[in-house]
């Protein structure tokens, strides 16, 4: 949902058939959320997902980015709050 008057994206991200993160890298145990604002811009840690190993499923729900244009991605990572993420990405998409 963005808000152009307010210049922010308020996002819900539900990822479906996903394989444990442990599965994916080994030692990793969090699926974990970046933005950056251009390519050559550092990665900010949005959150990590809540997973459902049952049902395969990871949500992160109402998170709020600064901006209407942004690359996101989602990498497996061994701690729930990394400075950087990893180089194992889940996936990525440009957001505009």
């Amino acid at each position: 949902d963005v808000k152009k008057d307010q210049g922010m994206t308020m996002l819900n991200i539900d990822a479906t058939n996903l394989a444990p993160p442990g599965r994916v890298k080994d030692g990793a145990t969090h699926f974990v959320v970046w933005t950056r604002k251009a390519s050559g811009s550092q990665w900010a840690r949005l959150g990590a997902m809540q997973y459902d190993e049952g049902a395969r499923r990871a949500k992160l729900e109402n998170v709020n980015v600064a901006e209407m244009s942004f690359d996101l991605q989602v990498s497996t990572e061994s701690d729930v709050a990394p400075a950087t993420p990893s180089s194992e990405i889940v996936f990525k998409q440009h957001v505009n």
